[in-house]
C-alpha cells in the first residue's frame, strides 16, 4: 500500500507553503449582516477563471443561435461581427 500523508501532515506542508508564499492563496472575508457569522474563504483562481470563460462561451452560442434565428445569418457571418456590432444587432431582436 503506498504512503499517504496523515492530515497532521498536510497541514504542516499547508503552513509552511503559506509561509514561503504569503500572496499564494487569496482569502475573502465575509460578514453576514443578518446573523453577524464572519468566515473567510479561498479564492480559486483557476476556478473562477474557468466559470468566467464558460459563461462567455455559452453566451456567445445564445447570441449565435438568436442572431441565425431573427436574421437567417450563418455563424461564421455572425462570428465575423464584432462584439459591438452583435451587441447592436441583438438589441434589435424583438422580445
Amino acid at each position: 500500500m503506498p504512503w499517504l500523508p496523515s492530515e497532521e501532515e498536510l497541514e504542516l506542508v499547508g503552513e509552511k507553503i503559506s509561509e514561503a508564499d504569503p500572496l499564494g492563496e487569496i482569502l475573502l472575508h465575509f460578514d453576514c449582516p443578518v446573523c453577524g457569522h464572519s468566515f473567510d474563504q479561498a479564492l480559486d483562481l483557476s476556478l473562477f477563471l474557468w466559470s468566467e470563460i464558460e459563461g462567455r462561451a455559452k453566451k456567445l452560442l445564445l447570441d449565435v443561435y438568436t442572431l441565425a434565428l431573427c436574421f437567417g445569418w450563418s455563424e461564421s457571418e455572425i462570428l465575423s461581427l464584432s462584439a459591438t456590432r452583435r451587441d447592436f444587432y441583438l438589441n434589435m431582436v424583438p422580445t
